[in-house]
């Protein structure tokens, strides 16, 4: 029962999540499934109706606020604040490590 179990939450984090080319995978959220935020690690619900998980940093995590690149300081003030009711955890999929947090959405046809 619990290897079925698994075998559907893996399911469902794959279809709500989209995978790049690199193995770079996002996780769009509400900022309230955002549970606790470091610099060394994050805890999310990373689906509906799936548990908290933990992601631990990877070597260089890049911080975003829209399309504008902050630093930690800025993002925790965006983390603490809830400007934005979004926020998009890309896990390296080959590491299963945080490569870069974006609070709100990314803008097209913006500058980057």
């Amino acid at each position: 029962m619990k290897i079925l179990l698994s075998v559907i939450a893996l399911s469902l984090l794959t279809l709500t999540a989209k995978a790049d080319i690199y193995g770079i995978v996002e996780f769009p959220l509400n900022a309230y499934d955002l549970v606790t935020f470091s610099s060394s690690q994050v805890t999310a619900r990373l689906c509906d109706g799936c548990e908290v998980s933990t992601v631990k940093a990877g070597e260089a995590v890049s911080y975003f606020e829209k399309n504008d690149p902050v630093n930690l300081q800025a993002a925790t003030e965006l983390y603490v604040s809830k400007k934005y009711s979004t926020v998009s955890l890309f896990i390296d999929n080959r590491t299963n490590t945080l490569s870069y947090i974006r609070f709100g959405e990314f803008e097209e046809g913006t500058d980057e």
